[in-house]
């Protein structure tokens, strides 16, 4: 749903019902999808968002997520896996608009056991 400012209504009031409303969608899609998303800085590597299945699948709270903050990658990673980092790297810096990039590679839980995940990079912006 769009909203029209009327004649006497400044435009940039007129955006803030459909921004709240295009937010709460996204905060709904990514609340409820049944896997981890994450949007990831490859120029800080830093996780800039994640969203709470995260916490489920991996055993992590959001405040344990923030304490990682750069070595999030590397503390998560199996070392075999997090080896191939720069790899990784290059390629998902090489993405065209629209290109994914899908790997896969094995993620420590916190009670210590492993996981294999299977990620889709794209690039959103650079």
């Amino acid at each position: 749903m769009q909203y029209a400012p009327s004649e006497n209504q400044d435009i940039g009031e007129s955006l803030d019902p459909i921004k709240v409303e295009n937010e709460h969608f996204i905060a709904q899609v990514t609340n409820t999808i049944p896997d981890i998303l994450y949007v990831y800085d490859f120029s800080d590597r830093l996780v800039i968002y994640i969203n709470p299945r995260a916490s489920m699948i991996l055993g992590y709270g959001a405040s344990e997520f923030k304490e990682m903050s750069h070595s999030f990658v590397e503390r998560l990673v199996h070392p075999d896996d997090f080896a191939g980092y720069p790899a990784w790297f290059s390629r998902v810096s090489r993405l065209e608009p629209g290109e994914i990039f899908e790997h896969e590679f094995r993620v420590r839980h916190k009670d210590g056991h492993l996981l294999w995940v299977r990620s889709r990079e794209t690039v959103f912006k650079r």
